[in-house]
């Protein structure tokens, strides 16, 4: 049986410190149960694992990091790979896991 591996880049710009943003990123990990495997606080570096929902699109590794816009201004950026059976399965599935990713960290960052 073939499996197939997929990568995708996504950047979101949020109006808020890179320390808030930085902060806000283990509790929304946290909150979608996904692990943390690495962090690199002097880089602003994550790399999580967000479970396998099927056979057919298994688990993502999702690097993620924060850099500073400006001292109100940051940018997070993803990297997500996600392997599985089914190409076209695994790239939906890997875009909805960073778009969950994003409105979870979008709404963590409203409360701050």
């Amino acid at each position: 049986m073939m499996t197939y591996q997929r990568k995708t880049e996504d950047t979101l710009g949020l109006t808020s410190s890179i320390d808030n943003v930085w902060n806000a990123i283990p509790r929304v990990l946290k909150s979608l149960d996904w692990k943390i495997e690495s962090t690199d606080l002097a880089m602003h570096r994550v790399k999580a694992k967000a479970k396998a929902t099927s056979m057919l699109a298994g688990g993502s590794t999702l690097l993620i990091e924060v850099s500073a816009i400006d001292a109100n201004n940051s940018k997070v950026q993803i990297l997500s790979e996600t392997g599985g059976q089914l190409p076209f399965y695994m790239d939906r599935r890997t875009k909805k896991r960073v778009e969950v990713f994003f409105e979870a960290l979008h709404t963590e960052m409203m409360k701050v």
